[in-house]
């Protein structure tokens, strides 16, 4: 399964949550990349209003760097639990595997505040 088969496409009733935020960045990032990620862009595919995102972020650097930090989280976890770090090369590697752009968006990122 790939990053994009994993993201719920529905939003549930209610209040627009951060998951749901960060679900549909992830989809519109695989589907679109990211110069057509825009918060107006996310927004409409929750069918919400622009300010609703900027509730839980300040702007699309902090919402990218959050999707980002998500994806990397399942290695950090590993690390964090005693797992060796071989094993944690391994699944960074694995994860990295299925979906490259959002692993060179993270590195993008990290590199562009230098």
């Amino acid at each position: 399964m790939t990053i994009l088969e994993s993201i719920p496409t529905s939003q549930s009733t209610g209040q627009l949550s951060h998951d749901q935020i960060l679900c549909a960045t992830e989809r519109c990032l695989c589907e679109q990349g990211y110069d057509a990620t825009t918060i107006r862009r996310i927004a409409k595919s929750l069918d919400c209003a622009v300010g609703s995102i900027y509730r839980y972020f300040t702007d699309k650097r902090q919402l990218l760097l959050t999707v980002t930090q998500r994806l990397i989280a399942p290695v950090c976890e590993h690390l964090e639990s005693g797992g060796s770090f071989e094993k944690s090369v391994e699944l960074y590697l694995e994860l990295a595997g299925q979906d490259r752009q959002p692993y060179r968006l993270m590195f993008w990122l990290s590199c562009e505040g230098m």
